[in-house]
């Protein structure tokens, strides 16, 4: 999955995840959602997609507590930033 974000294929991805739901919280890395790594990419197709589809403040761990907002600001991507922001993500989050 991690690749198909990267490579910005919409299409497969959103293929995948219709048929098989589950993938939705599959942790990459063992660590990340997919909405956290497409947060990363300037405004790709697959963050727009993931956005309307997953939890927005969804933590990474009990241990880490980074949200997909975190991970936009953290990569300077702030066009994701925003359309978290106005999708509701919440800036109260806190990451440990």
């Amino acid at each position: 999955m991690d690749e198909l974000i990267r490579k910005d294929d919409v299409n497969l991805m959103a293929c995948l995840l219709f048929n098989w739901p589950e993938l939705s919280k599959v942790r990459l890395d063992r660590k990340f959602g997919l909405l956290h790594l497409a947060a990363t990419n300037n405004n790709s197709k697959c963050f727009n997609h993931l956005l309307n589809t997953l939890e927005l403040d969804e933590p990474i761990s009990v241990k880490d507590l980074a949200t997909p907002l975190h991970f936009a600001v953290l990569s300077n991507q702030l066009l994701n930033a925003k359309s978290l922001l106005g999708k509701g993500a919440s800036t109260n989050s806190q990451d440990s």
